[in-house]
């Protein structure tokens, strides 16, 4: 950490073992802690802007733990940071329960429902601290949903003005008012 902290990621990562820990007898650990592991090393590559290499890290952390959103965090970030916007809040939303196929009325209102904001989080966190505070996934459910929102405006919107367009042009339904 101190090392993360002092902006030396390639020092951090040659002193990480090369491989995840195990015990005196050589049996490996538990998958928990080799995910852990994988994080680690995940978030010192994209520190040291090795983003495939980090990419790999985070989803082998991913796969040994699926449930811990640390990792689906760090791994949405890093797919955020190479621009891949979609999958990095696809992904994300998944994990957190989150529709990904809702209109984008259903988005803009699930963003504006979703707490804690940053204002009301208790107690500041270190970015080295490894713990992922309810703000941080706040923030980002808040992002995702706000991305889903433009993405489905912007694909919903063609099919409003093609439907506003036939109405204009004499192909609506008789005895539906027009306003």
């Amino acid at each position: 950490d101190a090392l993360l902290c002092l902006e030396r990621p390639a020092e951090a990562l040659r002193l990480l073992p090369p491989a995840p820990p195990a015990d005196e007898d050589g049996v490996a650990v538990p998958p928990r802690t080799a995910a852990r592991w994988y994080n680690n090393r995940g978030c010192l590559l994209v520190c040291a802007s090795l983003l495939a290499e980090a990419e790999a890290a985070l989803l082998r952390a991913v796969e040994l733990a699926p449930d811990e959103a640390e990792y689906r965090f760090n791994l949405s970030l890093l797919h955020w940071r190479a621009g891949e916007r979609r999958q990095a809040c696809e992904g994300w939303l998944v994990f957190r329960g989150h529709p990904a196929d809702a209109t984008a009325a259903t988005y803009r209102r699930l963003a504006g429902e979703t707490t804690p904001r940053a204002a009301d989080a208790e107690g500041a966190q270190s970015h080295a601290s490894g713990a992922l505070h309810a703000s941080q996934a706040a923030a980002l459910d808040r992002l995702a949903l706000r991305y889903f929102e433009e993405l489905r405006s912007s694909e919903e919107f063609p099919g409003y003005w093609d439907a506003r367009r036939e109405v204009a042009h004499g192909s609506h339904e008789p005895g539906i008012a027009l306003y």
